[in-house]
């Protein structure tokens, strides 16, 4: 640092401040132009002004023909005003020089600061010649100054070279000694990639040694992991392991919950989510209680333990892809056979337990609303459509589930973080009993929606004219439809609002008119229709049926 109390000195060097505290001074020196007084006295300063002064004086080039061939003339205040600058030119160029390597300076101990991250450099002694030059207090000259910041550029360079040195060796030494069970876990991993390929095909689902490799390969990755954990248990590579583990397990749901839905993929998809939630409790493998390695061998279902936290539950995005997958038509199909349409069920016990996908649904659809297996910091709000998913699976098979439909709607009534019930709720439930021609039901979903404030829109209301038309009971839909007609005066019933009425409305009446052979009304209804604009090859066909059956 420099000494700034006598100005005609360039500073002796006293000791090593901080970098900060010589940034700060460097500054207050430029600021107070103290830095530019630094390598010379006043004296000096004079006797350089009264050279240049007598230089431009005395050796100054005539330029005068030049300039008047040119047609410019050189007069008296020009000569004067280019003296002026020249003088002032040569005055400042030494200090523009002193205040640049001021800047370096700056940028030097700046990078110093940060590179070395240490913020103070304790103490360090100067070399003997400094000393002497402190003593003698003569003047360092500019050349000098750059020099000993040189150094102490080239000391922060080594410094920083070492460090980088020692996190490389920190980091090749963190690679040498991960354990073992890492680079097994990895092997294994890039094994069971392999052995996804062609997942859905008919050709996977036929070999039953290919469709049972994923599981294996799976199994034997717990079983590494728990030997590991038994010899190691405080290991610090636990987590790392677990998210290995984890990272193979998303892999295999992925791909078994995804697009085209596939039966074979499902069933295995729910074994993978089985082995990870409950891999200490029993074995997915052929229903058994014994877990069979890679070498034909029954391995104690005990060997097994559970993942660490949070990589013994499941992701919520895992869990709706299944939601999704087990509620969709290619799986959850009433034209098939119940017996070839089961799913495993995910259970705590060793029990083994085939179920419809629907219930499978339901199950999950109870996780994600207790949160039970379900990896996620806070009780997330539940969305409608998941609801709606599976009251739809249900509604879509026989009459006889319709039961497991209200399981469903009571469900997400009593759950608090759960949305209200809507009219799409109530289009679903209507939907089916009028599909089952059960109009008791129909009117009492109707008054439950009442009871509810479910307000009804368009969608709802023609799927109550759609119901009572399914149902015989074509003046009840009439009604409906005049208390939604905009200009009918009828006074209906007051929950019913006032509703704008589409082709699929005016179609839904003309069909139960033509299930009664009302031909004369059907007509003046589709004058109505055309005049609206909303006239299609809907009601052309339902009008050539209602001649017909006329």
């Amino acid at each position: 640092g420099w000494d700034g109390g006598n100005k005609n000195v360039a500073g002796s060097f006293v000791s090593w401040n901080t970098t900060a505290d010589v940034t700060m001074h460097i500054i207050s020196m430029c600021l107070s132009k103290e830095l530019c007084c630094i390598s010379c006295s006043k004296k000096e300063h004079k006797r350089r002004r009264m050279a240049l002064s007598l230089d431009h004086q005395h050796h100054r080039p005539r330029r005068r023909n030049t300039l008047i061939h040119s047609g410019f003339h050189d007069s008296t205040e020009d000569r004067d005003e280019h003296e002026n600058e020249s003088r002032s030119k040569g005055r400042t160029s030494h200090h523009r020089v002193l205040k640049s390597s001021a800047v370096i300076i700056l940028m030097c101990l700046s990078l110093l600061h940060v590179s070395s991250g240490l913020g103070t450099l304790q103490n360090h002694k100067l070399s003997s010649r400094h000393n002497s030059f402190a003593n003698k207090a003569t003047t360092i000259p500019p050349q000098k100054s750059l020099s000993s910041h040189s150094s102490t550029r080239r000391f922060s360079s080594s410094k920083l070279h070492a460090s980088r040195q020692s996190s490389s060796l920190d980091s090749r030494q963190m690679t040498k000694s991960q354990p073992p069970i890492i680079t097994t876990l990895n092997q294994q991993t890039e094994a069971l990639r392999q052995s996804l390929d062609g997942i859905g095909s008919s050709d996977f689902d036929q070999d039953a040694e290919a469709s049972l490799r994923p599981i294996t390969i799976m199994t034997e990755m717990l079983i590494s992991y728990a030997n590991w954990i038994s010899t190691d248990p405080s290991s610090t590579f636990k987590l790392k392991a677990c998210e290995i583990i984890d990272a193979a397990f998303r892999n295999v749901t992925n791909r078994c919950f995804a697009k085209p839905y596939r039966l074979s993929k499902v069933n295995l998809g729910m074994e993978v989510l089985q082995l990870q939630l409950h891999s200490c409790v029993g074995s997915p493998l052929n229903g058994s209680s014994e877990i069979v390695n890679g070498n034909g061998d029954d391995v104690d279902r005990n060997v097994l333990i559970p993942l660490e936290a949070p990589y013994n539950s499941i992701p919520r995005g895992t869990w709706l892809k299944v939601l999704r997958a087990l509620t969709s038509n290619d799986i959850n199909s009433s034209r098939s056979s119940s017996t070839l349409r089961s799913v495993k069920a995910i259970a705590s016990s060793d029990d083994e337990e085939w179920i419809t996908p629907s219930n499978a649904a339901f199950r999950i659809l109870q996780r994600l609303v207790t949160g039970k297996g379900v990896r996620t910091a806070l009780q997330m709000a539940l969305d409608e459509r998941d609801f709606n998913m599976v009251l739809h699976a249900y509604a879509a098979l026989s009459q006889n589930q319709m039961h497991s439909a209200h399981r469903v709607m009571a469900l997400q009534e009593r759950t608090a973080h759960a949305p209200p019930l809507s009219a799409v709720a109530y289009s679903i439930l209507l939907k089916a009993y009028g599909r089952w021609k059960d109009i008791k039901n129909v009117e009492m979903s109707i008054l439950h929606a009442q009871r509810n404030s479910v307000v009804p829109d368009i969608v709802m209301a023609n799927t109550v004219v759609d119901a009572y038309v399914n149902c015989g009971d074509v003046e009840k839909a009439r009604e409906i439809f005049q208390i939604m007609t905009e200009e009918s005066d009828a006074k209906g019933d007051a929950y019913w609002p006032l509703l704008r009425p589409n082709s699929r409305t005016f179609n839904t009446i003309l069909k139960g008119m033509a299930e009664i052979g009302d031909v004369n009304e059907a007509m003046e209804l589709s004058k109505i229709v055309e005049s609206k604009g909303l006239w299609d090859h809907v009601t052309t066909n339902t009008l050539v049926k209602a001649a017909v059956t006329a």
